[in-house]
């Protein structure tokens, strides 16, 4: 917080918003209340430089950090005003503020922002939280629209992950593992790690369909084979 009062004494707005967010996104809260403090701190000084992407990333982590606390209403609120801020500027410019964020992270992988690139994320998990799982699904296939018109098919490894996971919680597995399955490859491509989720759901599906002697060689695939999964996710699987 020191570096933070420092940088708003030299007017520094912009620094200040970023630590800011680095920092409220950074740390994980069961009782969310000072991280919202800070994003909603956050929030004024890009209401006031004019970053209206920044502006929505920071009403999308605020909106997860309302779910977490139990908060569905506020949380609902945030992911509405950030999906006009999307639909005002375009999809490309919140996905672009999400990787600067990610970017400057020393504490998480890039592809641990995924859920901040979209306001479309955060209203799909808020229709799981309703218990509204078709909703859900409809809700990711509105970010695959946006993904495909915007011509930005490297982003897909994150939206088809969390494809994967709505049809798995749907009970339709071929589709998860379909999914899980070009989320893994786009990874892999572009020389990023896997999601660990992946590799774990894929095994679970096939083993709930009698293949073992097929999870078994999905697994030695992923650790004998070098796809990128950190060293801890190898240990794990």
């Amino acid at each position: 917080m020191q570096v933070i009062e420092a940088l708003k004494r030299a007017g520094d707005k912009a620094g200040a918003l970023n630590a800011l967010l680095r920092m409220a996104t950074a740390t994980f809260c069961d009782n969310c209340t000072e991280n919202i403090a800070a994003l909603k701190e956050a929030l004024k000084l890009s209401q006031q430089t004019g970053d209206r992407a920044q502006e929505a990333v920071i009403r999308l982590e605020m909106g997860y950090k309302y779910l977490n606390d139990g908060n569905a209403g506020q949380a609902e609120e945030e992911a509405e005003a950030a999906l006009k801020i999307q639909k005002a500027i375009g999809y490309p410019a919140i996905s672009h503020a999400c990787k600067r964020l990610a970017e400057q992270s020393i504490y998480n992988a890039s592809g641990d922002y995924g859920y901040l690139s979209n306001a479309y994320y955060l209203l799909s998990d808020l229709s799981q939280d309703k218990g509204n799982l078709n909703q859900k699904l409809f809700y990711i296939f509105k970010v695959v629209d946006d993904v495909e018109n915007s011509n930005m098919p490297q982003e897909l490894d994150y939206t088809y992950f969390r494809l994967g996971n709505a049809y798995w919680e749907l009970g339709q597995f071929d589709k998860s593992m379909e999914y899980h399955k070009q989320s893994a490859a786009i990874s892999h491509q572009k020389g990023q790690l896997i999601q660990v989720g992946i590799a774990r759901r894929m095994t679970a599906a096939l083993l709930n369909r009698g293949k073992v002697k097929e999870a078994l060689a999905l697994l030695h695939e992923i650790i004998d084979k070098k796809l990128l999964c950190s060293v801890e996710d190898k240990m794990y699987i």
